[in-house]
């Protein structure tokens, strides 16, 4: 194992704590260790696992290491040291054939629990860049006739993936919580649901609630549900005077705003003339700015 295993330590964490400093699901920390023994926490007296400072560390190395495209199962011999060029043989490629042959059959449950065993063993940016994101892609390009339901069913389980993701998971709840809407244009919630995952994952209260109508109607929820803040995340191009209902939502809202998306980086330096926050695209200084939110 990783020299970082055997640093003196005294300081001792819950799963959760790690969870929400590293990114790493609960359930994957317990499944590297079970199932890998990658690392190794201690227990109290009741069971529940402890984790050092040095577990932590090793944590962050075995999610480099997964990000270098070594798969799970090959991790612990490249922590030892001894781990060779073949290693970084992917899983990835069966994943993607395994997700995108239980769509092609329309069968979204299937897509679903592939989504939930591979989600059950990788952080959630590696299963969006390596498996969601590809998968989406190939369905974009594919010349079958009914890629159009291919990829509404994968989109219909990735969000029922989401959902069932952060359930259980611990929010800050001495915080109000973080509305995410999108009212500018028509897009993809994809990248907001992810967000919205990876904020609660850090024990942050982010919760997406669809499109709203206009800019007063977010203004007006932020109001009356004693929200902390609002994130507008637009992804497409919005066809309307979109700097005008920004300036409207602006003066509307009761609590801190920020607009993210696609839509925010093609628009900056604008944004930045009409003095709208933009919520900074590192998922860290992201996430670091709405803990800011009181």
């Amino acid at each position: 194992m990783s020299a970082l295993a055997h640093l003196p330590d005294t300081k001792q964490f819950p799963i959760r704590h790690v969870a929400q400093v590293t990114g790493v699901l609960p359930v994957t920390l317990r499944a590297w260790e079970r199932r890998y023994g990658l690392i190794k926490p201690e227990r109290t007296p009741k069971g529940h696992r402890l984790y050092s400072e040095a577990d932590i560390q090793t944590v962050h190395q075995i999610v480099r290491l997964i990000d270098q495209g070594i798969s799970v199962g090959r991790v612990r011999q490249s922590l030892s040291g001894i781990g060779k060029e073949e290693d970084t043989v992917s899983d990835w490629p069966e994943f993607r054939e395994q997700l995108l042959r239980s769509l092609y059959g329309l069968n979204a449950m299937q897509a679903l629990a592939v989504l939930r065993r591979v989600g059950a063993l990788y952080p959630l940016h590696a299963l969006l860049g390596e498996l969601i994101r590809p998968a989406l892609l190939q369905l974009q390009h594919s010349e079958a006739s009914g890629r159009w339901a291919f990829r509404s069913m994968l989109m219909q389980a990735i969000h029922l993936y989401m959902d069932q993701r952060t359930v259980g998971v611990e929010v800050n709840t001495r915080q109000q919580p973080i509305l995410i809407s999108r009212c500018l244009a028509a897009g993809d919630d994809l990248q907001a649901r992810v967000f919205e995952a990876q904020a609660r994952e850090a024990g942050l209260d982010l919760r997406w609630i669809g499109s709203a109508p206009s800019p007063l109607a977010f203004a007006d929820l932020l109001q009356t549900s004693g929200a902390g803040g609002g994130l507008l995340w637009e992804d497409a191009e919005p066809v309307d005077d979109w700097a005008a209902q920004l300036q409207q939502l602006k003066h509307a809202s009761p609590v801190p705003l920020a607009v993210a998306g696609d839509f925010s980086l093609r628009h900056v330096t604008r944004l930045q003339e009409l003095a709208v926050p933009v919520l900074a695209q590192d998922a860290t200084a992201a996430l670091q700015m709405l803990r800011t939110w009181k």
